[in-house]
């Protein structure tokens, strides 16, 4: 692999998935990126995540990155990593749906 090692994940995906909730009109939701080519603990992240939006119930443009060479420019050397509000949460661990609850609160504080 050119540019370094992603661990952990190899599924052969390319291409990135975008889900978009509903946003508020005027109102510029916040931006979470689940980075990970597609593996079991890259999943789990993205569930964990999902579960985490539910429960804060803030409105979220939700991303799966799992094109390698952009998951590289965040400088993460494992995956699967988090990144909320192009900041970097998490990397090569899965936090549980309650730790990404307390992260998605603090930058809410900031979007507003």
């Amino acid at each position: 692999m050119v540019g370094g090692d992603i661990s952990g994940c190899h599924s052969g995906l390319s291409s990135n998935v975008r889900f978009v909730t509903e946003t508020s009109e005027g109102k510029e939701s916040m931006k979470i990126k689940v980075l990970g080519t597609g593996c079991p603990k890259c999943k789990k992240l993205y569930a964990e995540t999902e579960k985490a939006i539910a429960a804060s119930g803030v409105k979220v443009d939700l991303e799966k990155v799992e094109k390698i060479e952009e998951i590289m420019k965040y400088g993460i050397m494992a995956t699967p990593g988090l990144v909320i509000n192009e900041e970097i949460k998490a990397s090569g661990r899965v936090p549980q749906s309650n730790e990404i609850v307390s992260w998605i609160a603090s930058a809410a504080k900031r979007v507003v």
